[in-house]
């Protein structure tokens, strides 16, 4: 086996090429290195976002969260000594800190960084504060981890971002609906202009077929021209050979009707070439028309298309403010929420305080006002020792000598720090593990009992001597003594 560290991947994955740590994984690592494992989770609250970031459901990514949580702590309180929890974002944020505790540097741990927008940190912060499961386990894990900071790591969720982005959304949404308004009204405009195309083309149509019409006309005048031409070529024939059978009467007639036939004629012929500049003007008012119209035909296709868009987009946008409105509710009802159990846990804190004060003041109150003399103490307190001794259990005896032999417990400077026990004639050692753990008392300036049950609550939780838990577990995981230690 190596000598070396053993660094183990996320617990939880944020990209699908990363892999995930297990009980397996851990006690395959413990197997092959002498040295510690260190073992990182993602906060539950941007892992979360994280998974919603990327269309997951939310209660699956808590579970998810939980599932891979509960797997490592069992495997970790299995090798509590080498087997190190660290938090992805606190070791990202606290780069030189973990540099010194674990020579493993903030670099390493760059593709574990999840960027998530503040709209989906909020709304997985909430979820987080809404399951019950992880707000038990929460303070648990931070207990077991290994603190980088004075303070566990917190989520910062930027309510303000969120409610700007919704302001930009709504006025997006208002300047949408005015623009779909605008459409509307250039739509209508389209529309009519063009009913009125299609009006001059039924105009346009009409002449057409009058033009026709003419046309059939000059064909005819160009027949009765033609018959007349054959007509004056006979009398021109017939003339010569019988000009002097001609009566003047009949040449005179005829020239009548002749004359008549050519100012019937000329009439035709004029206005036939009416017609025919009346059919060319039409001709280039309808070329003109038609242009106009396919114009009119693709600029009426563009808006369509742009209405349609601008009907997407607005969808788009109702959802997302109906989102951001849900989510600040959410938000507006966590922080009224939080407000409420901050005034509760100050409230417990000054109560507990004037308890405390309470509690110091009778015992003060009821200490005897003559004090034994000094050789009546060494043999009261011989005596005590030996009773003692013999009354105490193994195992609390042996819990003692734990602490009497601990560079942590300084016996006379516990008996000058409470006075009070003096009066209650029991060992300091025997009084500490028994009840002074418990009542926040410290056993040395080095190490600060209320410092370390606050900073760890799993020590409180599990009933163990605040002291005792630094000796067998607390400076092996890496806790503090005191504060700034």
């Amino acid at each position: 086996m190596t000598e070396a560290h053993t660094t183990i991947r996320s617990v939880h994955a944020l990209k699908e090429q990363q892999s995930v740590a297990t009980a397996d994984s851990i006690n395959q690592a413990l197997t092959n290195t002498d040295g510690f494992v260190f073992v990182f989770y993602s906060h539950p609250s941007i892992y979360v976002a994280n998974k919603l970031q990327q269309g997951e459901n939310g209660k699956q990514a808590c579970n998810d969260w939980l599932k891979g949580i509960n797997e490592v702590l069992m495997a970790q309180r299995k090798n509590r000594r080498r087997v190190r929890l660290l938090c992805v974002q606190d070791a990202l944020e606290h780069g030189s800190e973990l540099n010194q505790q674990t020579s493993l540097t903030a670099e390493q741990l760059s593709d574990y960084q999840a960027e998530v927008s503040d709209l989906e940190l909020m709304a997985g912060h909430q979820l987080v504060l809404q399951n019950d499961d992880i707000m038990q386990l929460i303070e648990r894990l931070e207990a077991s981890t290994l603190r980088l900071s004075e303070q566990a790591y917190r989520v910062a969720v930027n309510v303000e971002a969120v409610l700007n982005a919704n302001n930009e959304t709504t006025a997006r949404i208002s300047s949408g609906n005015n623009d779909l308004n605008s459409v509307k009204e250039e739509n209508e405009l389209l529309l009519l202009q063009l009913q009125q195309v299609q009006e001059e083309l039924e105009k346009t149509y009409i002449d057409k077929k009058s033009n026709d019409a003419a046309n059939k006309y000059q064909q005819r005048i160009e027949e009765l021209e033609s018959e007349n031409q054959l007509l004056m070529q006979q009398v021109t024939n017939q003339q010569e050979p019988a000009q002097s059978d001609i009566k003047p009467e009949q040449v005179k007639e005829l020239e009548e009707e002749n004359e008549l036939l050519l100012l019937q004629l000329q009439q035709v012929q004029e206005e036939l070439e009416a017609y025919f500049i009346k059919y060319q003007d039409a001709q280039k008012e309808l070329s003109k028309v038609k242009s106009e119209f396919n114009q009119m035909r693709d600029q009426k296709k563009k808006v369509k298309e742009e209405n349609n868009k601008i009907l997407k987009q607005l969808l788009t946008t109702q959802e997302q403010a109906a989102q951001l409105t849900e989510q600040l509710g959410y938000a507006q009802s966590y922080q009224k929420k939080f407000k409420t159990e901050q005034q509760k846990a100050n409230e417990l804190r000054n109560g507990l305080a004037a308890a405390q004060r309470e509690l110091q003041e009778l015992r003060i109150k009821y200490t005897p006002k003559k004090p034994l003399s000094k050789g009546a103490k060494v043999k009261q307190k011989l005596l005590r020792r030996k009773l003692n001794n013999n009354a105490l259990p193994k195992w609390l005896n042996e819990q003692i000598q734990q602490v009497e032999h601990s560079p942590l417990f300084d016996r006379n400077w516990y008996l000058s720090q409470y006075p009070d026990l003096a009066s209650i004639n029991i060992d300091p050692a025997e009084h500490f593990v028994r009840y002074g753990g418990f009542e926040s008392r410290s056993p040395s300036p080095d190490f600060d009992t209320e410092f370390y049950v606050k900073k760890y609550p799993d020590v409180l939780a599990e009933g163990m001597n605040p002291l005792l838990h630094y000796i067998l577990h607390g400076e092996a995981e890496g806790r503090l003594p005191k504060a700034g230690k």
